[in-house]
C-alpha cells in the first residue's frame, strides 16, 4: 500500500517531524507496526486557496511520474488541492484550525463529502462540521503521541541539556510567541502578575522530538492559553511526562487532564491563568498524567489510521482486530501471525509440524528407546552417560525420574543464580537423594549475577532473564566436556510449551556482552559463557548433543506434577518457571504490564491444540493478569531490595522508551540470513533441529 502524504511545507527549512511533528510521529507509528504500508510526501509552497491551487499542475504531475494507492491529506487546504483530482482516492484529517473558524468551516465541509474517509481528531471538531455526512465515513482518531519518545526523566538531566538554572522555575509556553491563535499575550500578562523573578516564561519552537521531551521534562508548568484547539498534542506531550499542565479550556483538553492533580484548566484572564500556574508551581512534583493519556499511544492509533484506509480502498478484510486462531487462543498480540481463510493461524501450523515430526505412541517410544540405548552405549565405562540440567521445576524433576527409568546414569546439574525459591532446592534435594543422583551445583558469584540482571532490567529489553538462560546453556556444555559425556538432557517440552516468538526471549552472546558493557559495572569472572564458535566444537569435534526427550514421549505435565508429589513428596510452586523468583517477576509482570506480552497465550494454545486444555478454560485464565494483584508491590520490592536497585531508577526504567532485539546487536540478524545455509549444518551439532527454525520457516 502506497500512500502520499499532502501536507503544508511553507515554513522556511521546513522539517517535517519539527514543523508536523504529530503528522510525523503517525507516519513512524504505522510504518513500524505496518511494513506493507509506504509513505511518500508531497509539500505545499503557497498560501491561502491560490496559493495552495497553484501546486496543482506539480501534484498532479508526481501522480503521473508514481502510482499511488491513496492520499492522506492534513488540513482542509491540503485536501482541497488533493481532491481536484479524481484517480487517486483522498483520505483527510481534520485538526482544528480548518474547522474552529467559519470561513474555514466551510472549506472544511466541502471536503468533509468530496473525501472518501474523513479524520477528526476529536468529537467536539466533527459535531462543529457545518456539513456532515454518512456516520461511517467520518472517524474520531486523535493524534497520538510516542510513548517511547515522550516519558518522565531527572528534571535536572534535563536542566542541563539546555544549561537551565536548578535555581530558576521554568514555565514552557505551548508554541511560538507569534503564533496568534496560541496567544502568548495572556501567558505574557499572567506570569507578570505573579510578580517572582525566579520564574521565566519560554516558547517551544524549532526543537525536535528528543529535545521537546527533554524540554517538557526540564519544564515546571507546561502552559496552553490558546483561543482554540482540536486535540493538543502539547497537553498529550506533557501528560506523557507527568508535567504539571495549566490550560484554557479549548478541544479535549479538560477529557485529557480528567481529575490529574497539578493540572488546572484556567479562563481567560490573566488574574486567574497566574493563579494557577502559581497552584501549579507549588505542586512541587511530578504529576500522575502519563497513566491517563496511555489511549493516546501512537501504537495504539496506527491501527486505527491503517484501518481508514483499508476501508477507503474497500479491503477492510485484510486487518481482523483481536482475532484468534481457531485451533488456540494465538492472537495479533503475537509478532509476525497471520491467519488464513479458515481462520488458523501460522503458530497452530508451527505446533502442528513439530507434532508431526516428533511423533508419539509406540514410535516416539521407539524413538526414544534407541537414543537413550545410544545414551548408554556412548558413556560405557564412565561415571556418568549423560548431564540432565535440574531447577526444582516441574519438566526437569521428571525428567530425572524418566532417565533413572531408562537405566541412565545422569549427573544432575543446578545452576545458583541466588534467585531459586526455597520450594525448588528442596525438590531437586528430594529427587536426587530418592533416585541417588549426585548433584552439582554451580554458584555464580551473587555480585556478578546482581550487575548483569540490572544491565538487561536497563536494557528496557522484554527478556530480561537472557543471563540465566545462557549461563545455564553454558554450564552444561562445560561440565559435559569436563565429565567426557556426549549428551545433554533438557526437560523442555513444545506440545505444554508451545515456541514463543524470537522477539519476546531470545538472547546470544553478542547481545548478552553489548548489554552488559553498556549498563554493567562488575567484572565477570565466575559468570559461565558459551560462544557460538565453542557451540559448534562441542557439539561437532567433541560430539556432545542435547536431546529432548519429551518430544518422544507422552509426557503430561498435570500427570508428572501428581506423580511427583506422591512419589518424592515433591512441592508446586505456581506457573511454569515459577521455581525461579526472578524468571517469576519477569513473565508474570515485568512483560505483562511493560509490555503487553502474555505468554500464556503460547503455551495455553500448544496444550488446546493437544488436548490438555480446553478454549474456554484457557480464556477465562488469560482474562486476568499472570500476577496477584495484592501482592506484586512487594515481589517488586523484593526484586528491587535483592539487585539493589533503588525505586527511583526503576520508575526511570518503566517510564523510558521499550526497546526491542532490533535496539542491540546480536547474532539473530546472520541467523536469520543464513537460515537455510545453516539449518543443514545443524544436524552435526544438535540431534533435533532448533525450533527457531521452525518459527523461521512458519512464519515466511
Amino acid at each position: 500500500m502506497k500512500i502520499l502524504i499532502i501536507c503544508s511545507g511553507n515554513v522556511e527549512n521546513f522539517s517535517l517531524e519539527i514543523h508536523h511533528a504529530f503528522v510525523y510521529d503517525q507516519i513512524n507509528a504505522v510504518r513500524k507496526k505496518y511494513p506493507d504500508v509506504i509513505f511518500d510526501y508531497f509539500y505545499i509552497k503557497g498560501k491561502g486557496i491560490l496559493g495552495y491551487l497553484k501546486n496543482l499542475d506539480i501534484l498532479k504531475q508526481k501522480l503521473r511520474d508514481d502510482k499511488f494507492d491513496l492520499i492522506h491529506a492534513h488540513y482542509a487546504l491540503s485536501s482541497l488541492l488533493a481532491n481536484m483530482q479524481v484517480k487517486v482516492p483522498v483520505v483527510t484529517t481534520f485538526h482544528g484550525s480548518d474547522i474552529n473558524f467559519w470561513y474555514l468551516n466551510i472549506l472544511s465541509s466541502i471536503v468533509n463529502v468530496r473525501s472518501s474517509q474523513s479524520i477528526f481528531v476529536s468529537e467536539k471538531l466533527k459535531k462543529k462540521i457545518l456539513i456532515s455526512r454518512n456516520q461511517d465515513k467520518m472517524h474520531i482518531i486523535p493524534c497520538g503521541i510516542d510513548l517511547n519518545i515522550f516519558y518522565p526523566i531527572d528534571k535536572q538531566t534535563a536542566r542541563d541539556y539546555f544549561k537551565l538554572s536548578a535555581d530558576r522555575r521554568y514555565v514552557l509556553f505551548s508554541s511560538s510567541f507569534s503564533s496568534k491563535v496560541k496567544n502568548y499575550p495572556l501567558a505574557h500578562k499572567a506570569i507578570d502578575l505573579l510578580k517572582d523573578d525566579s520564574v521565566e516564561l519560554f516558547e517551544l519552537k524549532n526543537y525536535n522530538r528528543n529535545e521537546v521531551n527533554l524540554l517538557l521534562n526540564a519544564a515546571d508548568v507546561a502552559l496552553m492559553t490558546s483561543f482554540s484547539e482540536g486535540s493538543p498534542q502539547f497537553i498529550k506531550e506533557a501528560m506523557a511526562v507527568n508535567c504539571p499542565v495549566v490550560s484554557t479550556d479549548v478541544g479535549d483538553v479538560r477529557e485529557m487532564l480528567k481529575d490529574t492533580a497539578g493540572c488546572y484548566i484556567t479562563a481567560y484572564k490573566p488574574t486567574e491563568v497566574s493563579e494557577k500556574i502559581s497552584k501549579a508551581l507549588a505542586f512541587g512534583f511530578k504529576t500522575s498524567g502519563r497513566t491517563n493519556i496511555l489511549h493516546f499511544d501512537n501504537e495504539r492509533i496506527s491501527t486505527e489510521v491503517y484501518r481508514v484506509y483499508l476501508k477507503a480502498l474497500s479491503r477492510e478484510d485484510i486487518l481482523v482486530p483481536n482475532k484468534r486462531c481457531k485451533l488456540g487462543i494465538w492472537d495479533n498480540s503475537i509478532p509476525g501471525i497471520h491467519f488464513d481463510e479458515n481462520g488458523i493461524s501460522n503458530y497452530a501450523r508451527i505446533q502442528q509440524h513439530l507434532m508431526k515430526d516428533y511423533p508419539l505412541g509406540e514410535e516416539g517410544r521407539k524413538e526414544w528407546t534407541k537414543l537413550s540405548e545410544m545414551v548408554k552405549k556412548k558413556g560405557k565405562g564412565r561415571q556418568y552417560d549423560c548431564i540432565v540440567g535440574v531447577s526444582g521445576g516441574t519438566d526437569s524433576s521428571y525428567l530425572l525420574h524418566v532417565a533413572r527409568e531408562y537405566g541412565l546414569r545422569p549427573l544432575a546439574v543446578n545452576l545458583d543464580n541466588g534467585w531459586s525459591s526455597d520450594i525448588a532446592v528442596k525438590n531437586i534435594k528430594k529427587l536426587t537423594s530418592a533416585l541417588n543422583v549426585d548433584l552439582e551445583t554451580y554458584v555464580i558469584d551473587y555480585e556478578e549475577i546482581k550487575d548483569i540482571l540490572r544491565a538487561f532490567l536497563r536494557s528496557g529489553l522484554p527478556w530480561i532473564d537472557v543471563p540465566s538462560d545462557m549461563a545455564i546453556q553454558a554450564i552444561l556444555y562445560k561440565i559435559a566436556q569436563r565429565e567426557k559425556v556426549k549428551y545433554i538432557l533438557v526437560g523442555n517440552d513444545f506440545r505444554s510449551e508451545g515456541k514463543q516468538p524470537t522477539e519476546w526471549t531470545y538472547g546470544d552472546l553478542k547481545l548478552l556482552r553489548h548489554i552488559h558493557n553498556k549498563f554493567g559495572v562488575v567484572r565477570l569472572n565466575t559468570y559461565p559463557v558459551l560462544s557460538y564458535l565453542s557451540l559448534v566444537y562441542l557439539g561437532y569435534l567433541r560430539g556432545i548433543k542435547l536431546l529432548s526427550p519429551y518430544n518422544y514421549l507422552a509426557y503430561d505435565k498435570e500427570s508428572a506434577r501428581e506423580f511427583l508429589i506422591k512419589e518424592y513428596k515433591w512441592e508446586y510452586y505456581g506457573e511454569h518457571h515459577h521455581e525461579n523468583l526472578f524468571t517469576k517477576w519477569v513473565i508474570g509482570y515485568w512483560m505483562y504490564e511493560k509490555f503487553g506480552i502474555d505468554k500464556r497465550i503460547i503455551t495455553y494454545s500448544s496444550q488446546i491444540l493437544n488436548s490438555k486444555m480446553s478454549r474456554e478454560v484457557a480464556m477465562d485464565i488469560i482474562s486476568h493478569p499472570p500476577y496477584n494483584k495484592n501482592t506484586i508491590e512487594q515481589e517488586t520490592e523484593f526484586v528491587l531490595k535483592k539487585l539493589d536497585m533503588t525505586r527511583e531508577e526503576y520508575d526511570t526504567i518503566w517510564a523510558a522508551p521499550n526497546k526491542s532485539l532490533k535496539d542491540y546487536p546480536s547474532y539473530y540478524p546472520f541467523i536469520y540470513r543464513f537460515a537455510r545455509t545453516l539449518a543443514p549444518l545443524l544436524k552435526h551439532i544438535v540431534v533435533a533441529k532448533p525450533k527457531i527454525f521452525y518459527e523461521m520457516e512458519g512464519r515466511s
